[in-house]
């Protein structure tokens, strides 16, 4: 499925959590933080320890995104760097 120019202006948009998602937010990065410290805590430290803790938080950003993509946004005017 080819990307649209919709689609880019709607996963490069600000979305603004209303309650629920919020909500879905908190209880995402809460499950991820629970997992990392059980992780920390039943392995040694090092490398895997490390990639372990960051695939949870490449796992809560994604989520995150999920979430936040619920609800696309209108289309917003698009500026310059400049703010032309």
């Amino acid at each position: 499925m080819p990307i649209t120019d919709s689609d880019l202006e709607n996963r490069f948009a600000h979305h603004q959590a209303d309650e629920s998602s919020a909500l879905k937010h908190d209880n995402v990065r809460f499950v991820c933080r629970e997992a990392a410290k059980a992780i920390v805590a039943m392995t040694p430290s090092g490398r895997e320890q490390s990639l372990a803790v960051t695939a949870l938080q490449e796992a809560m950003m994604w989520a995150n995104t999920a979430i936040a993509g619920e609800n696309p946004v209108a289309a917003p005017k698009t500026t310059t760097p400049d703010g032309a």
